[in-house]
Formats: structure tokens, C-alpha cells, sequence
């Protein structure tokens, strides 16, 4: 439960330093005091929208601090320790739980658990184990029929099935939308497949071969150029048979026999020796080559040939032709994959098949226990309209099948909410149920039973009174204190006889101050709240009167349970 909510620059509350306690506290106040304050303070803390004009005319950061005893609360324990930040930080006391939200005015808000920085999301996470909040329109919420299944499946507590069966008809439609694609483009893919075929047969007939263009270009250019070759080749060796290089071999004698007299030639004597043997394996490098050099014009021509037609190839396919058989093994294997796809959509059907009797099975299993969930959840809701006014109501869950086109990740019927208020009147669908109060009062017939079957330690109310008055009026706060003697209740209400049967009253007060508006929040006193539940009985003139109708609510209250 919350035990403090600090507030600071938020609205229009400049400071609010708030203990609370277990039990029902209703909180109330003049019309347009700020009363949803306190309920929009803490829905900010627990990770609602944040933006500038929450922030208080003037201030420059906007403040929510809510302190938790979670004592008993084995979930969020496990949740803080899961997520490192069970360590309180502070003045946090031990089975204790803070959270703590800013809103700068430049529009950034940051998130704390336990002094810890967290993402919004771990405070929704988190405020989802510790607080149920129920708003003035939560009745209208509960005209959708997505809200309706949601209520009917977690009464039948089966979440872990509906998280499967939203997992089989996702590999369901995967499958379908798979062999969809398939069909549809099976024409495309069979003339894609002829012409990818007639391409990579065409390569395999030209017999690619490992780097055989970058070989066909070195042979074309020798034999182009082989009279241009032999020339160079003779001209070299002419040179070396000349007598120029004969002499070379005499100085080269010559050197030895000096160097033998004076060391300091031996290295020009090594130079020439040198020279001497490059020229010899010159001359032996050439008369291989000059043998080997071919200049056959029936061989230049095949070559210049093959090279047209690799050239010719390679326009085709607008590359380079040294990347033809790099094409023929891509396209090798893009005609294996299509031939592939061919053969996957028989089999795709039989995969189909058996995830849409998967789906099937477990759908139908969620069918049966909403079925008698229904049945059940309908009793109850019956039971609590009748004790909230509505003594010959009637509430009904219908389960509407589906078709096969219809189903879904939730499963394969429709769940509708049958209502009739009145006696004689047909059950009929909630949306077509006029009266907000009656609306009201159904929805808190809903709640009640969310309560019970949820160990969330604090509910909030927001004016889910709305439209009732008199003794109705009153059971519903009886229903709301029932709640309250288990669980700590806050619940903002414009009623007196709901009011009074609080175990605790806060009281929301506007006032200006050099012409700034604030709200203030005070807990009231057992005289201050008899004050103030005459005034909401009587109006601005409180009489003697309006007082003894006060005490008389708040003694029936006090008597209706024991805090």
C-alpha cells in the first residue's frame, strides 16, 4: 500500500507531504478544488504521459515521490530484485519500495525506483503489482469488447494459454501469408525460372574456365605482337654476342690478377663478375623465350575468337568478362533456390494444416474454460448488482463464434457483455445500457470481483459514483469500504453518504494567493470531517440539520465494518 505521497510543483499544489493509511480514505472537495490531482500525481509516478503543463506556473521542475510497504507483497519483491533495484536508497525503510518521477520544463521526465534511474516502462511494470486504478469512465472503457475478453480471461486465469495461442496462430498466418506470396507469384517465378535456366545453360555450353580470361588476354597480346617480341629479343642478343660484351669477360680477368695485389678492387672485381653472369642468364632467357614464342595466326585467331565471345557474353549480362563464372555459380544457385520454393508448397500446406490444428486445440481448451468462466463470472456480477441498487438485474457474458477468417491471437469466439438493468427488460449488449449511473454501477459490480481475485494492495476510484445519489448512493459506498477493510481504497467522490463510510477523509481546498491559484490537501479530523460532509449534504450554508444527517452517515459507516 502507499504510506507517503509527496508532491512538489506539481498543478497547482506547491508542496504536499501526505501519510496514508490502510483502509477506505475518500477524498473530497468543492467542484473545480482539484481533486483529481492527487490521482493524476500518482499516475504520472507510476508512468502516465508527462509534458510541461504539469509543472506549476512559475517552477521549473515538477515533483511525485510515492512511498510503498511491501511487506507482504512477494511479486514485487521478486520484480525489484529481478531488475537490481531492491536496494532502497534514502530514507527508504526495509519492506519499503520508492518511486520517484521528475518533469523538467524543458519536457524531459526521469524515473527512480528505490534512487535508482529506471525507463518509464519499469514504473508501468511495476505500478501494475501495486496499484489498481479505476477512473470516472472506466465504465465506458468496459463498452469495448477487447476490455470485455480481457476481464472474462483474467477472472478465468489462463494468461499463460492466451500468450501460446497467440504464439500458434502468429506461426499459423506466417504459414499462410508464406504459401500466399508463393501462389500468387507462381507464374512470375516459372518465367523467371526459363529465363535463369536459358542463362545458365548458355554458360555452361561456353565451358568457363578458372581465370581464363585473364590468360586469353596475355596470349592475345603475345601472339599480336610476336614479330614486335622477336625484334626486341634479337636485338638483345646481338648485343651480347657482340664485342663489346667480350671485352667485358677480359677486364674481368684483368681485375683478378690486380685485385690480387690490392684488395681494394675486389668489389668492382665482384661487380663485373656479376654483370658477366646476368648477361649469360640473359642470354639463356632469351633464346627459351625466342623458342617458345609462338606467332601461328590459326591459334591468334581462335583466341581473338574465344575473347568475342566471352565479350559477348558479358554484354548480355552487363559485368565484366572475367565475372562469368562468378554469374553461373550465383545463378546456379538462384535455380536451385526457386526449384526449391517449387517443391516447398506442397509440403507448405501440409505444415499449414497441422499449425492450424495446433491452434485449434489449444484455442478450443480456452474456449471450454471461458465458457465456464462466464457462467460463473455472470453469477457474481448478478449477485453484486442486485446488492448495488439494481435489485432484479441481470448480467450475462455471451461467447459469439467465430468463423475461420475471423480467428485470431485471442482466440475464436467473441466475448460480449449482456446487461439487464430493469425487470422485464431483455438482456442486451452493455453499449446499449442508457443510464451512466446504472453504467456505473455495473462496472463497479465488475471491479468488486477484480479485487477480490487480485492481491494488489491499493485501489483507486475516481468518482465511480458518478450518476447515483440517495441510497444507492450509499451502497456503493458500503461496497467500497467492504473493499477497504482488505486493501487500502482511495476513492475521490462528490457524495456524501460515500464519503462518510471512508475509514479516513482528505479534503481538497482552492485558494488564490497574490493572485496564484493553489491546492491544498489536509487530513481531516473526526470535527473537520463532520463539517465537511455537512457541507457536501447542505451546500454553502451549513445548518444543524445538514450536521445530524452528517454524524448519522458517518455512524452507520463506522458501523457498517471494523478497520
Amino acid at each position: 500500500m502507499i504510506t507517503q505521497l509527496y508532491i512538489r510543483d506539481f498543478v497547482l499544489v506547491d508542496t504536499l507531504d501526505l501519510s496514508l493509511s490502510n483502509g477506505m480514505t475518500t477524498i473530497t472537495g468543492e467542484t473545480g478544488a482539484g481533486k483529481s490531482i492527487l490521482l493524476d500525481a500518482i499516475g504520472l509516478a507510476l508512468g502516465d504521459r508527462a509534458n510541461t503543463s504539469l509543472i506549476r506556473p512559475g517552477a521549473k521542475r515538477a515533483e511525485v515521490m510515492l512511498d510503498f510497504d511491501i511487506s507482504n507483497k512477494a511479486d514485487v519483491i521478486s520484480w525489484l530484485t529481478d531488475h537490481e533495484v531492491d536496494t532502497p536508497q534514502g530514507h527508504v525503510e526495509e519492506n519499503s519500495c520508492q518511486i520517484r518521477r521528475t518533469v523538467n520544463n524543458d519536457g524531459r521526465s526521469r524515473a527512480y525506483i528505490n534512487g535508482s534511474p529506471v525507463t518509464v516502462q519499469w514504473l508501468r511494470e511495476l505500478g501494475e503489482k501495486l496499484i489498481d486504478i479505476h477512473g470516472q469512465h472506466a465504465h465506458q472503457s468496459m463498452m469495448h469488447g477487447s476490455v470485455q475478453r480481457e476481464l472474462l480471461d483474467a477472472y478465468a486465469d489462463h494468461a499463460d494459454q492466451l500468450i501460446l495461442v497467440g504464439v500458434y496462430h502468429q506461426e499459423w498466418q506466417t504459414l499462410v501469408s508464406k504459401l500466399t506470396d508463393l501462389q500468387t507469384t507462381a507464374q512470375e517465378r516459372e518465367a523467371k525460372l526459363d529465363l535463369l535456366r536459358y542463362q545458365f545453360d548458355e554458360l555452361v555450353h561456353a565451358q568457363l574456365k578458372e581465370n581464363e580470361w585473364e590468360q586469353l588476354d596475355i596470349d592475345l597480346k603475345q601472339l599480336a605482337n610476336a614479330s614486335e617480341l622477336r625484334d626486341a629479343c634479337h636485338s638483345a642478343m646481338r648485343f651480347i654476342d657482340s664485342d663489346s660484351v667480350g671485352e667485358l669477360s677480359t677486364i674481368t680477368i684483368q681485375l683478378s690478377k690486380a685485385s690480387e695485389l690490392d684488395g681494394n678492387l675486389k668489389n668492382a672485381l665482384a661487380c663485373f663478375e656479376n654483370a658477366n653472369i646476368q648477361i649469360q642468364e640473359a642470354s639463356s632467357e632469351l633464346r627459351n623465350y625466342l623458342d617458345s614464342l609462338d606467332d601461328d595466326p590459326q591459334k591468334l585467331s581462335q583466341i581473338e575468337h574465344r575473347t568475342s565471345e566471352l565479350h559477348t557474353l558479358a554484354r548480355k549480362h552487363h559485368i565484366e568478362p572475367s565475372a562469368l563464372l562468378t554469374l553461373k555459380d550465383e545463378l546456379s544457385c538462384t535455380v536451385d533456390k526457386l526449384d526449391s520454393d517449387s517443391a516447398t508448397l506442397g509440403t507448405l500446406e501440409q505444415d499449414i494444416e497441422k499449425a492450424r490444428d495446433t491452434y485449434l486445440a489449444l484455442a478450443k481448451k480456452i474456449s471450454k474454460k471461458r465458457k465456464a468462466s462466464a457462467k460463473k463470472l455472470s453469477a457474481e456480477i448478478t449477485n453484486n448488482m442486485q446488492q448495488l441498487g439494481m435489485p432484479e438485474g441481470v448480467f450475462d457474458i455471451a461467447l459469439h463464434d467465430l468463423n475461420e477468417t475471423q480467428y485470431g491471437p485471442h482466440g475464436i469466439e467473441r466475448i460480449e457483455f449482456l446487461v439487464s438493468a430493469n425487470p422485464g427488460q431483455e438482456l442486451s449488449p452493455m453499449t446499449k445500457v442508457a443510464s451512466g449511473g446504472e453504467l456505473s454501477r455495473i462496472s463497479l459490480a465488475i471491479q468488486v470481483i477484480n479485487v477480490k481475485r487480485h492481491q494488489i494492495g491499493t485501489y483507486v476510484f475516481d468518482e465511480v459514483d458518478v450518476g447515483v445519489g440517495g441510497s444507492i448512493a450509499e451502497i456503493i459506498g458500503q461496497t467500497l469500504r467492504r473493499v477497504g477493510d482488505s486493501h487500502q481504497v482511495l476513492c475521490v467522490t462528490h457524495l456524501p453518504q460515500v464519503a462518510a463510510l471512508g475509514h479516513h477523509q482528505l479534503k481538497v481546498e482552492k485558494s488564490v494567493v497574490n493572485k496564484m491559484t493553489h491546492t491544498s490537501v489536509t487530513v481531516l479530523s473526526d470535527t473537520d470531517r463532520l463539517e465537511e460532509i455537512a457541507r457536501m449534504l447542505a451546500g454553502t450554508e451549513i445548518t444543524d440539520s445538514a450536521r445530524e444527517n452528517a454524524q448519522d452517515l458517518i455512524s452507520r459507516g463506522a458501523a457498517s465494518s471494523v478497520h
